[in-house]
């Protein structure tokens, strides 16, 4: 069983994390491609009692390969309405599990695969997080003039974010 997610800043809880994850849905899935980052945009099921996130995709997909090879991986997620900015990292594994991808289907996903969860070219990612780290930047319109303000007059710079730092596992 996972440990017990270790929050290293005193802002925003864990439970704005997992909500902020599960709301925004569609990130970018930073892969490693002999060398070079890659993103790609994906859909985004989160499973808070796994600590995991989950991504459809296809089994030739030039993603499973990258994986294949180096497993670390990132995500980033925005809510640019909320001012919301995620990133996550972790460990990916490529699974062939109709069951899952059951539980985690929905339409925008299982679309593309002619035979539903049930397609056999259909592949789960799931993703492993080690760390996660979430900003808000929805700073009230009057701080935000004063923190400015502030910074002009002083050696002070201004203070617009909340930021949340997460580790899962040790």
């Amino acid at each position: 069983m996972a440990n017990e997610p270790h929050q290293e800043s005193h802002s925003n809880d864990l439970e704005s994390l997992w909500s902020d994850i599960a709301a925004i849905r569609i990130g970018m899935l930073i892969t490693h491609d002999d060398g070079v980052l890659r993103s790609r945009p994906v859909l985004i099921c989160a499973d808070r009692n796994e600590e995991a996130l989950y991504v459809f995709t296809r089994a030739e997909d030039h993603k499973i390969p990258e994986i294949e090879r180096d497993g670390r991986v990132g995500v980033t997620l925005v809510d640019s309405a909320k001012e919301i900015y995620i990133s996550v990292s972790g460990e990916a594994t490529v699974l062939r599990d109709p069951e899952k991808a059951r539980k985690y289907a929905v339409v925008e996903a299982v679309a593309w695969f002619e035979h539903g969860v049930d397609d056999e070219d259909l592949r789960l990612i799931r993703i492993t997080l080690d760390q996660a780290e979430r900003w808000d930047v929805s700073t009230n319109p009057l701080r935000k003039v004063w923190e400015i303000a502030r910074s002009m007059k002083s050696p002070h710079t201004p203070d617009l974010t909340d930021n949340s730092k997460y580790a899962f596992r040790s």
